[in-house]
């Protein structure tokens, strides 16, 4: 699988609709995990990028979560990534 076609959709939605129900912005989170702007949020919370590790504790403050449900939802996105390369793989 291309790096492009990687997705992380559990991390997203979940940083998404804690972001939401606690009243925050893009702009918040970011500021809070010590990003220069939004774009990267909007990234994460589409599904594009995941959150780096060195974010996660940040991220999770802001969010009111414990790191370990960010950790959890990092896995099972990364898991999901590993079964789609191994199919692709087998169908090859």
């Amino acid at each position: 699988m291309r790096r492009e076609d990687r997705k992380f959709p559990r991390m997203g939605k979940l940083i998404k609709y804690r972001r939401l129900g606690l009243g925050l912005t893009q702009d918040d989170l970011a500021s809070a995990a010590q990003y220069r702007d939004k774009q990267f949020v909007s990234l994460i919370e589409g599904g594009i990028a995941t959150v780096p590790n060195k974010n996660i504790r940040s991220i999770a403050e802001a969010l009111e979560l414990p790191v370990e449900t960010l950790k959890a939802a990092k896995v099972e996105d990364f898991s999901a990534n590993i079964d789609k390369d191994i199919m692709e793989e087998e169908c090859e």
